[in-house]
């Protein structure tokens, strides 16, 4: 029954304009699109940036869902492979980020998919350690690959000769796919999943935010948060590989006990050689050093989990500011 949910779509000017459009339409939805970003545009003119990670792109389907109460506010990236969600609850849209969606598909899946088949779900080492959790608990394997989707792709071909099945591949970046026909993250499949999931619950009475509720409850408040390093010129090239050597030689840090440090220069896990630092701490968090491939910053993931949101919350502030005190020391 989809006759009392209703989705908001867009495209930032992107290619999946007609195809989103198309499947909504042929699999029963109520929808709306917004219009002014259903048009191609090279300059994107009506966002700051064409990103669905950036709440701000979502500011054109907010106000349009807000005409007609709608459940959901979907948009996809440009060139179709990302996709974010804003979902009503209380009155009010709030955006997920991509570890939020990548755990509620993982959940959602786990509960309502048949697996008939020894099953594996993949990720990167960046992703947040919650939908590991509830993978794990659902009798599903978990592989973790470096980011960048390449490599899940390549992780999902080697399946074909064993007699495991691919069940879902994802990175915290809002990039998922649900079958592993395309091997790259795929924001049509996510559109679709992510409008069924939030149906089906929505007729059980449940937000998305419900459910996400739940599963904290149920695996403790997990929650991760992103520092960029911009560090532009040969100059700043320079200073990303003085603080990754600085991090390698790194045994303790303040406010953390590093139990455990994983480097990936030289290749480990099976995984290709890259120039990655992870450190893990006895609490249960972690946090990741990886200099940019595509731009000149270095990329700081911290992830932590806590008995509740504030003290996830305080606990992730308090491990970015300890890390960027120590960033900013390295000359």
């Amino acid at each position: 029954d989809k006759h009392n949910f209703r989705i908001v779509f867009s495209p930032l000017h992107g290619t999946s304009a007609y195809l989103g459009e198309k499947l909504l339409r042929e699999t029963g939805y109520q929808y709306l699109t917004v219009k002014e970003q259903m048009i191609p545009d090279p300059n994107f003119s009506t966002v700051v940036l064409p990103n669905p990670e950036d709440p701000k792109a979502f500011t054109l389907a907010i106000r349009d869902a807000k005409e007609v109460k709608a459940d959901l506010c979907v948009a996809t990236d440009p060139d179709a492979d990302r996709v974010g969600i804003a979902v009503l609850h209380n009155n009010e849209y709030h955006l997920l980020n991509g570890n939020q969606t990548g755990a509620l598909l993982i959940y959602y899946l786990a509960h309502e998919k048949k697996i008939n088949a020894p099953a594996v779900i993949f990720n990167t080492i960046v992703s947040s350690d919650l939908g590991a959790q509830i993978a794990r608990s659902k009798g599903l394997e978990v592989k973790s690959t470096l980011t960048g989707f390449k490599y899940i792709g390549e992780q999902a071909k080697l399946l074909e000769s064993t007699n495991k099945k691919f069940f879902f591949g994802y990175e915290e970046s809002f990039g998922y796919v649900i079958g592993d026909f395309v091997r790259d993250k795929d924001s049509l499949q996510a559109l679709l999943l992510c409008c069924e999931m939030a149906n089906f619950y929505k007729l059980q009475g449940l937000t998305l935010l419900d459910v996400l509720e739940k599963i904290y409850q149920e695996y403790g408040y997990y929650q991760e948060t992103l520092l960029n390093v911009n560090l532009a010129g040969q100059a700043g090239a320079l200073r990303i590989g003085r603080i990754m050597e600085h991090f390698r030689k790194l045994n303790a840090l303040e406010g953390v006990n590093i139990i455990k440090k994983e480097d990936y220069s030289n290749g480990i896990k099976g995984l290709p050689a890259a120039d990655v630092l992870k450190f893990y701490l006895d609490d249960g968090s972690w946090f990741v050093l990886r200099p940019s491939g595509t731009e000149p910053k270095l990329k700081v993931y911290v992830a932590v989990v806590a008995g509740s949101a504030e003290k996830a919350s305080e606990r992730v502030t308090e491990i970015k500011n300890n890390i960027q005190n120590m960033i900013e020391k390295v000359g």
